[in-house]
């Protein structure tokens, strides 16, 4: 692939593609017209650093997109597809967060189905913080990313791979997203490996007065082995952000692995206890019976949500298995 491919390769990845085969055409004969005079001035071919000194004067690559199609976004191509990964993430916790801090706020005051309503109305504003700063904050690096390296003497020589290579975005896309599932995924690992220790992250102030039911103790260990094999598999990809066959399928017997845990530990039908020695004062005695309800339902829903979003995952990753190799970009 020549130099001026790649440049106009790069100019490509920036565009909307519906402009793409247009504006890289009209660029292309621009282009070649300027090294065809600059050719004919000279008397012979030009060499590479004077093809390269043309291509840099005129502009790198993202500003000469710009040039011709005004950026109209908030958040471009490159970083988008993590923008929404991290959006789902954070939108998804904020519901977790709102509804542990409903059930013990409502159990510290009697099992209170209004106080329980009112913490659940908290979501919505916490849903919409959640996306205004995650949107800003994407935004403010891509903004960032678009004027990195546009100095007046970069070097077209330099164009990295995923921006001038025919894949374009699909290693990076691949990369980021793994990166961000190793650290979400490392943070639940950490976490999964406290809780036994430190049950106050699972529940609250209702550790005082909550225990884990013997199931879990049945199905920790197993837990912790597919938490960790997600975290390897997503931290090769990390390495290496290519699809491959023996990639996918490891995935896919993971999610196999995850859901069957999940299923199993959802047939259990209890997961939280009385304390063998409740702490007094915190909760109600009476109160005590409908807190479990409320618990172990929270629970039931909780895996009920994974199940689903497990099977969900796991037709992506097949879908995946089966289009491997049938795009250029995979």
């Amino acid at each position: 692939m020549t130099l001026v491919e790649r440049y106009l390769n790069a100019v490509r990845f920036f565009l909307p593609h519906r402009d793409q085969d247009d504006i890289v055409r009209e660029l292309s004969e621009n282009l070649s017209s300027e090294m065809e005079d600059r050719s004919q001035a000279l008397g012979r071919d030009l060499s590479e650093p004077e093809v390269a000194d043309i291509l840099r004067r005129h502009g790198h690559p993202a500003l000469v997109a710009s040039r011709f199609a005004p950026r109209q976004h908030l958040i471009g191509p490159v970083v988008f597809p993590i923008y929404l990964f991290a959006l789902k993430l954070g939108l998804g916790a904020a519901l977790v967060v709102t509804v542990v801090l409903a059930v013990i706020t409502s159990a510290l005051q009697g099992v209170s189905v209004p106080v329980l309503f009112d913490g659940l109305k908290a979501y919505p504003t916490r849903a919409l913080l959640v996306f205004a700063w995650t949107t800003l904050g994407f935004a403010a690096v891509d903004a960032l990313g678009a004027r990195a390296g546009f100095a007046p003497d970069w070097d077209p020589r330099r164009i990295p791979d995923w921006m001038g290579g025919r894949r374009q975005a699909s290693r990076l896309h691949d990369r980021l997203q793994a990166g961000t599932e190793v650290v979400f995924g490392g943070i639940a690992l950490v976490w999964l490996l406290l809780v036994p220790t430190s049950p106050w992250l699972a529940m609250g102030p209702l550790a005082a007065v909550l225990a884990f039911a013997p199931i879990w103790s049945v199905w920790y260990a197993p837990m912790v082995a597919v938490a960790a094999g997600n975290f390897l598999v997503d931290a090769y990809g990390l390495v290496r952000p290519t699809r491959t066959p023996r990639r996918l399928v490891l995935k896919l017997l993971l999610l196999g692995a995850q859901l069957g845990i999940a299923l199993m530990i959802l047939s259990a039908r209890v997961w939280v206890v009385v304390a063998p020695h409740p702490q007094p004062g915190v909760v109600p005695a009476e109160t005590l019976p409908a807190l479990l309800t409320w618990v172990n339902t929270g629970v039931a829903i909780g895996f009920g949500v994974m199940v689903v979003a497990t099977l969900v995952e796991m037709g992506k990753q097949y879908y995946r298995l089966r289009t491997l190799g049938r795009t250029p970009d995979r």
